[in-house]
């Protein structure tokens, strides 16, 4: 993660470029990374896009890996558009992998994923094939800054903000937040495991 930001901060002070306009790609484990990346700071990208990724890893027995996978933080995304392309003959990273991750997804009422799910890709690997229309998804959206609904979960108090929620002290399990703005300007917030929070309210 130094490295990238590192990296984002030299393009940023070099170059003129639109911070809310940053989007996140991968294929295999590559779309791992970017989910990882997502479901850490969902304030920063505008959209993902993944063709036939990897969304859990085996740790055998290594529980804390396991714990901080990026699947079990899904909900973080649920403001972001996600766009999925996996082939069902991939016999390099198996579909059923994008079918869990969307079946998941549904569980949390997210309606941001748009999978696309194919035999007709015969390749083992086949992202220069289908980038393009990864591109034409994800160049369609730019940041949403302030969304009134906020689904957010973290297990490191490093990983803390979600858009305009920041989690200032927390217990030692997994915190959730869940906001809601109203129409008549109130704001719902049920939370869980969090002992404070502040809230960035333009």
């Amino acid at each position: 993660e130094t490295d990238f930001f590192e990296t984002i901060n030299s393009v940023k002070e070099n170059f003129n470029i639109d911070t809310t306009r940053l989007y996140l790609t991968g294929s295999c484990s590559g779309g791992f990374k970017a989910l990882e990346l997502a479901t850490r700071y969902p304030h920063m990208f505008a959209a993902i896009g993944l063709i036939s990724p990897v969304f859990k890893k085996n740790y055998s027995n290594e529980s804390l890996l396991i714990l901080n996978e990026p699947y079990n933080f899904m909900k973080n995304i649920s403001n972001i558009p996600v766009y999925i392309l996996h082939s069902s003959v991939d016999i390099h990273t198996p579909v059923i992998s994008s079918d869990e991750f969307v079946e998941e997804a549904k569980g949390y009422n997210m309606r941001n994923i748009h999978y696309y799910r194919t035999d007709r890709i015969l390749d083992m690997y086949y992202w220069e094939q289908h980038s393009d229309s990864v591109a034409e998804f994800i160049t369609k959206y730019s940041l949403s800054s302030q969304p009134g609904n906020i689904s957010f979960s973290t297990n490191q108090l490093k990983y803390n903000t979600a858009y305009w929620f920041k989690i200032i002290d927390k217990a030692d399990s997994i915190a959730e937040v869940e906001v809601k703005s109203n129409s008549d300007n109130t704001i719902n917030i049920l939370t869980q495991n969090v002992n404070s929070f502040e809230l960035d309210l333009e």
